[in-house]
């Protein structure tokens, strides 16, 4: 399953892959002035309102989550509803603003 959302200065993309022994689930981002890539689903404010409230753990060792496809499905579907709020969209897109200023954002993925 994948979601392309357009944001004001970020393109996302919510990605659910189902495999033999469960789902990976990651959230993959477009920085529209310079075309720099990241994968965020690792990002505090991802973690804290997206992930922890599903999972009901802030373990997260990795920013591809591998789940068991009913969470899978569960993230995927949240994470659709919070990119559909334009709101939500504005806070996460001010938290990005900083987190690539801190560096990070040249991964080389395909968008």
């Amino acid at each position: 399953m994948k979601k392309i959302i357009s944001g004001n200065k970020y393109d996302f993309k919510v990605i659910l892959t189902r495999k033999q022994r469960g789902s990976l689930f990651e959230i993959q981002s477009l920085y529209k002035m310079d075309k720099s890539l990241s994968t965020i689903t690792n990002v505090n404010v991802i973690i804290s309102e997206l992930l922890e409230p599903i999972l009901k753990t802030n373990e997260f060792q990795d920013s591809t989550i591998i789940v068991d496809f009913k969470n899978g499905q569960k993230l995927f579907n949240t994470a659709v509803e919070f990119f559909n709020d334009k709101n939500w969209i504005g806070f996460l897109e001010g938290e990005l603003d900083e987190d690539r200023r801190e560096g990070g954002w040249n991964s080389d993925f395909l968008f």
